[in-house]
């Protein structure tokens, strides 16, 4: 068992990737956390790489 100074820097497990298709089949399963979550409003990976280079390109006020 682990103790718990250890526990503090153990990595978090790799997320797969979220493609359309994952988000197709998470809309028929029920998630606690939120309503956009349990309504697949989440981007996907390409999605959220394009918002990010998106807002990148954003002016400033």
């Amino acid at each position: 068992m682990l103790k718990r100074k250890e526990m503090l820097f153990v990595d978090f497990p790799a997320f797969s990737k979220i493609t359309k298709e994952v988000k197709q089949s998470n809309k028929t399963r029920t998630f606690t956390g939120g309503v956009r979550i349990n309504n697949a409003m989440y981007r996907t990976a390409e999605e959220d790489k394009n918002y990010r280079e998106q807002s990148l390109k954003r002016k400033l006020p």
